[in-house]
């Protein structure tokens, strides 16, 4: 461990270039080594799964399972082919978030936190590949070359495109499932359902105002609190 300027930072040798990178023209350093710091990232509560899963959650799931089909293929391909086994390793533990989300009926937690980690993969691969292509003699894909260099090449090209996929993937899921939870959002689905009816005055308890819970009342018919009052002990 490295102490520098009050913060702790771990450093680590770089890891050796993989063949494809060589003939690509990429020049590291021998001596050059990679400095890894402590941050501390704010990350946003992930929704919990209420109920079943959505109609459109149940729709996209051969969807997801096309997508985590991709990434696992990507993911082994970047460790046999590229040689990264520290970039595989990291994408296997999102895949594997994501599988177990598949494996739990769309579990909107777990999709969520899915779809972060892709987000940050694919961010960050989309950088590397850029880097190296413009950087780069050679194109990635060239007809020049033999088949090893070319299949590098594609992985190189689609392990971004996979995780960006499904960080879309995951931003619509939690999109659909907000707006079925949050009592905020029903009007802009429609009709609202009698659950809402409950806290449809506004009062203690509600979590809609009261032009809101009126309008709720409106369109269920359903008035909450009504009714004439009992005593216990009173004999009635």
């Amino acid at each position: 461990a490295v102490w520098e300027q009050g913060r702790s930072c771990a450093t680590f040798p770089r890891h050796p270039t993989s063949n494809f990178l060589e003939r690509a023209g990429a020049h590291v350093g021998g001596a050059s080594r990679t400095r890894v710091c402590e941050m501390l990232l704010p990350m946003p509560q992930a929704p919990s799964q209420v109920g079943p899963p959505t109609e459109y959650a149940l729709k996209q799931r051969p969807w997801l399972l096309v997508v985590l089909v991709l990434q696992t293929i990507c993911c082994v391909f970047r460790a046999v082919v590229l040689l990264d086994i520290m970039g595989a390793f990291v994408m296997m533990i999102a895949t594997m978030v994501g599988w177990k989300a598949w494996q739990e009926d769309m579990h909107i937690t777990l999709i969520t936190y899915w779809g972060i980690m892709c987000l940050i993969n694919g961010v960050f691969d989309a950088a590397r590949t850029l880097d190296l292509a413009v950087h780069s003699p050679k194109p990635l894909i060239s007809a020049h070359e033999d088949f090893a260099y070319n299949l590098a090449g594609g992985v190189l090209l689609t392990v971004p495109v996979s995780a960006l996929i499904g960080a879309c993937s995951s931003w619509y899921l939690y999109a659909d499932y907000a707006a079925h939870t949050l009592p905020h959002t029903f009007a802009a689905r429609g009709a609202p359902t009698a659950s809402m009816a409950a806290g449809a005055n506004g009062g203690y308890g509600s979590t809609l105002g009261p032009s809101a819970g009126a309008a709720v009342t409106g369109a269920t018919g359903i008035k909450a609190f009504q009714g004439e009052g009992h005593r216990l002990g009173s004999g009635r």
